[in-house]
């Protein structure tokens, strides 16, 4: 999956990470309170994990097969505001669709915004059948944000990767054309 240089959304840009953001990618994943849900492994969220986790990543953008992880930024100010991206999974043209915000940048909408551009760019550019985001039982605004952009609850699932107890929900290429004839429901 080719890695885009920026993807446009109302106000956030998601775009690569830098390597000369490691200052806030390190306090970003070491802060508990950002990443108390966000299903990363425990030694990523550690001060020399977190380097090492932002080096990997951004060594892969120059490879065949980039992680999909990009950084969020307010489009005014070219702030950071938090993590996204998308992560194959073993089911044939279904990703993992994630996101994971700074506290003092959630309540504004960015999740749903940056979730929703990244499922349009990735039924766009790609033939992906489903997106699916695995949530912490306990994440309640996780919960919401799916909602929010109509995905079905598939139920309970451990996180093929990581192992974590979570709620799984999915959409399919199909229902996002549903979407697009009710007024009413976010346009993804």
């Amino acid at each position: 999956m080719r890695l885009p240089s920026r993807i446009d959304a109302a106000r956030l840009i998601i775009r690569p990470l830098r390597k000369d953001e490691e200052a806030t990618f390190v306090a970003f994943m070491t802060d508990e309170e950002t990443t108390t849900s966000f299903m990363f492994e425990a030694g990523q969220k550690t001060e020399a994990g977190a380097r090492a986790f932002l080096a990997e990543i951004v060594s892969s953008y120059e490879t065949d097969v980039p992680f999909f992880v990009c950084a969020i930024s307010a489009r005014e100010v070219d702030e950071f505001v938090g993590l996204c991206g998308l992560s194959p999974l073993a089911e044939a043209n279904t990703f993992e669709c994630f996101v994971c915000l700074s506290p003092r940048c959630r309540g504004r909408g960015y999740a749903t915004e940056s979730v929703a551009a990244l499922i349009r760019y990735g039924f766009a550019e790609y033939p992906i059948d489903a997106f699916r985001v695995y949530i912490d039982p306990g994440n309640a605004r996780s919960v919401a944000l799916a909602e929010r952009l109509r995905m079905r609850c598939l139920g309970p699932a451990r996180h093929p990767m990581h192992g974590h107890a979570s709620v799984v929900y999915s959409l399919d290429r199909h229902a996002t054309r549903e979407h697009r004839t009710r007024a009413t429901d976010p346009v993804i």
